[in-house]
């Protein structure tokens, strides 16, 4: 959960200071970031970054996948609000497996494994000496 959220926060970091340096280079003459626009710019990004930072925050065992689709597809509408409506779902509870264990009889004769009545090494029936005894 700890590097999800150190990326999240890598990821808000570099795209400021990429905004910043985009807006230097390529903004009017003489214009200056205000501190106006540097705290709307602030304010985006937590809201873009908002639902990777609840899939990390409630510990979803999926947050890295949450994240790259917040990454990716944030932009879009849709991947928004699919990243959101997946951070904010529960986890499905983990599935119990019952294993069978099946007991396999040794050959009265020859000592072989038998998976079933009859030996697959001699050919005798392994229930023979059961019945007898």
């Amino acid at each position: 959960m700890k590097k999800v959220v150190g990326i999240t926060v890598g990821v808000i970091v570099g795209m400021m200071g990429l905004g910043w340096y985009l807006s230097v280079r390529f903004g009017a003459q003489g214009a200056a970031i205000t501190p106006q626009g540097f705290a709307g710019a602030v304010v985006l990004t937590v809201l873009y970054f908002l639902p990777a930072a609840i899939a990390a925050d409630k510990g979803k065992s999926n947050a890295g996948a949450i994240c790259a689709l917040n990454l990716l597809l944030g932009w879009t509408v849709i991947g928004w609000v699919a990243a959101l409506v997946w951070s904010l779902t529960k986890d499905a509870a983990p599935q119990a497996v019952q294993v069978t264990v099946q007991q396999v009889r040794s050959c009265p004769s020859c000592g072989a494994p038998v998976p079933g009545r009859f030996c697959t090494e001699c050919g005798r029936e392994a229930m023979a000496s059961a019945r007898m005894s």
